[in-house]
């Protein structure tokens, strides 16, 4: 049995108070606004996490030159 996670999610931050957080997650389904501290932190706390995983740019190129070459 073969089980795939995927989810695409995008998370909406404004400068003023006027207007609080939102993410926007794309999935088979929908993509439901999720809007409550809550669910925004949640989201907020992978996006740093995967953020802080990332290579940088620079970092970045050697790989996909690599795979690019492979292809």
């Amino acid at each position: 049995m073969l089980t795939r996670a995927w989810c695409a999610f995008v998370v909406f931050g404004f400068p003023t108070p006027a207007f609080s957080d939102m993410v926007c997650v794309e999935h088979v389904t929908g993509s439901p606004l999720m809007e409550t501290e809550e669910e925004t932190k949640r989201y907020t706390l992978a996006f740093d996490s995967l953020r802080s995983a990332a290579l940088s740019p620079t970092a970045s190129l050697d790989p996909i030159q690599q795979v690019r070459h492979e292809l």
